[in-house]
């Protein structure tokens, strides 16, 4: 069976599981209609806590890392398809880990390793977040990996 929980763990599950489940319901209410817009939206929803997070944020455009044909759709808080049956995550997705990240990455000798980079958007905002970090990235579609390489390219990074 399940080891037994005390009442104090118990509770502090509990009060875990509900501060994830309301930090994401009001996540999926920060949509923008611009790169400024969604980023401020997080702001004001509790969703971004730390100020690097959201510097760092505000620095990459998400629009430069998704398909041309969802370009109408880049500033929506919710994951868009990226091909392969893959996906670049909802932006309040990105912004939890990095803020539940945030004291290991203002680190100046921070090592990140981005595992399924995909369109190489989280490795762009890593790389505005630990500039003298040591930042990679792997993915295994060959497609992804050219795609995530041109998106890097068209957004500037330190």
């Amino acid at each position: 069976g399940r080891p037994a929980l005390g009442a104090a763990s118990r509770r502090t599950a509990l009060l875990a599981l509900l501060s994830q489940s309301s930090a994401c319901a009001m996540a999926w209410k920060s949509s923008g209609r611009t790169h400024e817009e969604l980023v401020s939206n997080m702001r004001r929803d509790g969703t971004l806590k730390h100020a690097p997070v959201e510097q760092a944020l505000r620095k990459v455009d998400r629009a430069a890392f998704v398909p041309p044909e969802l370009l109408r759709s880049a500033h929506e808080d919710r994951p868009l398809p990226i091909g392969y049956a893959q996906t670049i995550s909802a932006p309040h997705m990105h912004a939890f880990a990095l803020d539940q990240l945030s004291p290991y990455l203002t680190s100046p000798d921070a090592a990140v390793l981005d595992v399924g980079a995909g369109s190489g958007y989280l490795l762009a905002v890593l790389a505005h977040m630990c500039p003298q970090g040591d930042i990679h990235g792997i993915e295994v579609i060959p497609e992804l990996v050219e795609f995530g390489k041109a998106n890097l390219k068209k957004q500037p990074v330190p």
